[in-house]
C-alpha cells in the first residue's frame, strides 16, 4: 500500500514534499507577514494611547509664571533688600511684565505690566482679595487681622467697614464748605511757619503734624499742638505701627525669629494699646453729647451707624477701636510725603513753579486764598499734583493681594495662597506708557486744549473692591495744601546742587533736605 499523501498516525505537521521550490520559500513569509498584522496593530494602538495620554498631560500641565532661580528656604529676599521697587522693575526685562519669586514659604508673583495689574484689581479682584496671614498683621490688631481693613480678607465685614468709611467721607468731601472748614486751620498755620522761618528747613513735620491733626479732627473731632505731648504721642504710636509694616525677612522665613527676635512688636503692641484706651474715652465723652441730628466728626457717624443697625450687627468692640486707629491713622503721612516731594520738585523746577503761580494769580487773585471751586479752573496746578504722586509713587507695590483660590492671571496658573504683588511704581515709570518718564513733566495729563487728562495707567490709590476709600480726602488735602503754599510762599532750594533722591520702607519718601521760603509780594 502506497504512503504517498498521507501523514504518520499522530503527526500534524503539513506535508510539503509535492509543494514547488517557491511555494517552500514563501511559506515563512506568509508566517512572518501575519505577525507584523498582529505588530502594526498594537503599535497603533500604543501611538493613540501615548497621544491620548500627552493631550490630557498637555492640558493638566499648569503654566507657572517664570522666575529666578531660588536660594532654599530663604529664596528671593535679596531683592526686597533696598529699593526693591526698581529691583523688581529691572527683573522685568528678563522675565517678562508677570514672574514668580519665592520668599521663604510663600509664593510671590509680581505684576509689572497695566493689563496684568487691572485684571488683579478689578476682573479678577474677588480671586485675589485676600491678604497675607503674617504674624505681624494679627499683632497689629491684637491677634486678629481681621479687625483691621486693609488687613483682612474681603468678607461681609470688610465691606460693611468700607461702606462706612466711603458714608462718612462723603459727608465731608461732598461739601466743599465742610472739609474747608477742617483744613484750613492747619494750612494756615504750615504757611505762616514757613513764613516765619529765618532759616531752611524740612518742610516734612511740619506738614505731617497738620495732616494729622486733620485726621484727628475728622475723626474725634480735636486738634492738638503739634509740639504737645498728646500729638507726639499718637504720632510714636503711628510711627511704631508704620515701620511695623516694612518689609522684614522674619514675616516670610519664620524660623529666622530665633536668630532675630521681634522686641518692637511688643513695643507696638504697649503703644496701640495706649491709644484704644484713649480713643475709648473720647467715644465715652461723644455718647454722653451725641445727637443724630447733628453729625460732628466720624465717631458721631460711626454712633449713628451702629444705632440704626446699618452694620447689620457685625461690628465687635475690637472693630470699633481699629476701625477709628485705622482712619487716623491711614492717609496723614503719605499725604505729608507727597506734598513734601512737591516742594521738592517745585525747588528743582522753578519754571515749572511759576507757571503754577501765575494759573493761581489770574484765576485766584490777591484777594483771598484758593478754594475747592477753583480746581476746575486750575488745571495746570492740578497735574503738578498728578504728576508728582506719578514721578514719586509712594505706594510703589499698593497692598499685597492674595489668591483665595486656584486661578489664573494673564493664563498664567496661580495656586491658592499665592501672593501678588501689583507693581504701579513700574507702570509709573514704563516707556511703553509715558515718554521720557523719568522726567518730572506735567504737561502729560493736560490735552491740546488745556484740560486735565487722567490716563488709566496713574494708579496711585489702586483700582477695584480693594481701592483706598479716602482717595477723595487725600486729592482734597493735596489741592488745598499745594494751591495755598505756592499762592502764598515761594520755594527754592537751599544748596546749590539740590537733588532729590528717594528711600523706601513701606511707602517712597525723599531723603530728607532743607528749603527757603519766601513770602510773594501782592
Amino acid at each position: 500500500m502506497s504512503m504517498t499523501g498521507s501523514a504518520p498516525p499522530g503527526d500534524s505537521a503539513p506535508n510539503h514534499d509535492g509543494d514547488s521550490l517557491l511555494q517552500r520559500l514563501l511559506l515563512p513569509l506568509d508566517i512572518l507577514q501575519t505577525d507584523c498584522l498582529h505588530t502594526h496593530h498594537w503599535t497603533l494602538i500604543l501611538a493613540a494611547t501615548s497621544l491620548s495620554l500627552f493631550f490630557i498631560f498637555k492640558k493638566t500641565q499648569k503654566r507657572l509664571p517664570p522666575g529666578p532661580w531660588t536660594w532654599p528656604v530663604i529664596g528671593h529676599i535679596n531683592y526686597f533688600r533696598n529699593k526693591p521697587h526698581i529691583k523688581l522693575s529691572n527683573l522685568k526685562e528678563k522675565y517678562g511684565d508677570i514672574y514668580q519669586l519665592r520668599l521663604g514659604t510663600h509664593n510671590v508673583v509680581i505684576a509689572c505690566s497695566l493689563d496684568a495689574v487691572l485684571e488683579g484689581l478689578i476682573h479678577k479682584g474677588v480671586d485675589f482679595s485676600g491678604r497675607p496671614d503674617f504674624e505681624v498683621c494679627h499683632i497689629l490688631y491684637n491677634g486678629n487681622r481681621h479687625q483691621g481693613i486693609s488687613t483682612a480678607d474681603y468678607d461681609e465685614k470688610t465691606v460693611m467697614k468700607k461702606n462706612f468709611l466711603d458714608f462718612s467721607l462723603d459727608v465731608y468731601c461732598s461739601s466743599s464748605d465742610n472739609i474747608e472748614d477742617v483744613v484750613a486751620a492747619d494750612i494756615l498755620e504750615v504757611v505762616n511757619k514757613f513764613v516765619e522761618t529765618d532759616k531752611p528747613l524740612d518742610p516734612f513735620y511740619s506738614l505731617e503734624s497738620a495732616c494729622l491733626n486733620i485726621m484727628t479732627r475728622l475723626a474725634y473731632g480735636q486738634r492738638f499742638d503739634p509740639a504737645g505731648r498728646v500729638m507726639q504721642e499718637i504720632l510714636s504710636t503711628f510711627h511704631a505701627r508704620n515701620f511695623a509694616k516694612c518689609f522684614h525677612a522674619v514675616d516670610y522665613v519664620p524660623f529666622l525669629k530665633a536668630f532675630s527676635p521681634r522686641e518692637d512688636l511688643e513695643f507696638v503692641q504697649e503703644k496701640t494699646l495706649q491709644q484704644i484706651l484713649y480713643q475709648r474715652k473720647i467715644m465715652n465723652v461723644h455718647k454722653d453729647s451725641y445727637d443724630p441730628g447733628s453729625i460732628r466728626d466720624m465717631m458721631d457717624h460711626l454712633l449713628l451707624y451702629l444705632e440704626t443697625g446699618e452694620d447689620h450687627g457685625l461690628m465687635e468692640k475690637g472693630d470699633i477701636d481699629f476701625l477709628m486707629m485705622d482712619f487716623a491713622n491711614s492717609g496723614y503721612e503719605t499725604t505729608a510725603v507727597v506734598l513734601t516731594w512737591l516742594l521738592g520738585y517745585m525747588a528743582m523746577n522753578p519754571d515749572i513753579q511759576v507757571k503754577v503761580q501765575e494759573e493761581l494769580d489770574g484765576i485766584v487773585g490777591n484777594d483771598r486764598l484758593p478754594s475747592l471751586q477753583d480746581q476746575p479752573y486750575l488745571p495746570y496746578t492740578s497735574a503738578v499734583i498728578f504728576e508728582a504722586e506719578r514721578l514719586a509713587s509712594v505706594y510703589p507695590f499698593l497692598q499685597p493681594h492674595v489668591a483665595r483660590d486656584n486661578c489664573k492671571l494673564q493664563d498664567f496658573d496661580i495656586a491658592e495662597g499665592t501672593i501678588l504683588l501689583l507693581n504701579v511704581w513700574s507702570i509709573h515709570h514704563d516707556s511703553r506708557y509715558w515718554k521720557h518718564p523719568m522726567k518730572f513733566n506735567p504737561n502729560r495729563f493736560l490735552t491740546d486744549e488745556n484740560s486735565l487728562e487722567i490716563p488709566d495707567h496713574f494708579l496711585p490709590y489702586g483700582a477695584g473692591t480693594r481701592r483706598c476709600p479716602g482717595e477723595s480726602l487725600a486729592e482734597i488735602m493735596l489741592f488745598l495744601f499745594f494751591s495755598t503754599i505756592m499762592h502764598q510762599l515761594t520755594v527754592k532750594s537751599a544748596t546749590k546742587n539740590f537733588c532729590l533722591e528717594g528711600e523706601y520702607d513701606f511707602i517712597i519718601r525723599p531723603h530728607p533736605f532743607a528749603l527757603v521760603f519766601e513770602e510773594r509780594e501782592g
